[in-house]
């Protein structure tokens, strides 16, 4: 009689992980339910720069604004000055790699370098 309880209280815990595990895994690893609507935010454009393709959203920093005006300043004049163009743009880029280095999104974008990549002699 004790073999037989000792059997059905194996099998019940045996049915009880089984239950619990088909639970976790539906919780857990199931995949997001398809009908629900993707959320969709609008961005909108504040400003470009005609003939460049250079725009300015909403959703831009305060200092990728400013560097936007600059740059914008710079592009609009009668005349272009190559070199005030060539250090704005460098402002632009150095700005983003900072911010990207702080938000820690090129993490995720390390690439692998193939030594047949590197240039003898360069710098």
């Amino acid at each position: 009689m004790k073999k037989v309880i000792k059997i059905i209280i194996i099998l019940l815990l045996i049915v009880a992980l089984i239950i619990g595990g088909i639970f976790i895994f539906k919780k857990f690893m199931n995949k997001p339910d398809d009908s629900k609507e993707p959320m969709v935010v609008e961005i909108k454009k504040l400003d470009e720069i005609k003939g460049f393709s250079y725009y300015l959203y909403d959703n831009s920093t305060e200092l990728y604004k400013e560097l936007f005006n600059e740059l914008k300043t710079v592009l609009e004049a009668d005349t272009i000055d190559e070199s005030k163009y060539a250090e704005e743009l460098l402002n632009v880029s150095n700005s983003v790699i900072v911010y990207n280095l702080l938000a820690g999104t090129l993490e995720n974008e390390k690439e692998e370098i193939d030594e047949s990549e590197i240039v003898e002699g360069a710098g």
